[in-house]
């Protein structure tokens, strides 16, 4: 792997070498018509993809999509009721609520 990105780390840098001399060796107007040219010959390139994949989608040339409901999803039941909250207890709100204390230990107050 690492020499396959080398060679091709090779190459990228030799060609930019040779287009740097080339268009170093230019006078100014005949560089910005040449950049001009290979931008235009690349964005042609570009439209001609995405025009082809936009004529193309949709075919059948797939696998079709099949759609599906999502069904009810099915929880465990809760073998116990939820426990109210007591706030006079030092007991953390999220053990509480997860049940993860069991009921008969929790204080309960009556309200005056």
């Amino acid at each position: 792997m690492k020499k396959t990105i080398k060679r091709i780390t090779g190459w990228r840098d030799a060609l930019e070498g040779r287009l740097r001399e080339r268009l170093e060796s230019l006078s100014p107007k005949a560089r910005l018509t040449t950049v001009l040219v290979m931008f235009s010959l690349f964005a042609a390139g570009c439209l001609v993809m995405l025009a082809a994949a936009v004529c193309d989608f949709g075919k059948g040339k797939g696998q079709r999509l099949e759609m599906e409901h999502i069904e009810k999803l099915e929880l465990p039941s809760r073998e116990r009721g939820i426990v109210p909250y007591d706030y006079d207890t030092e007991v953390p709100d999220c053990e509480t609520e997860a049940g993860m204390i069991p009921a008969e230990k929790l204080v309960a107050y009556e309200v005056e």
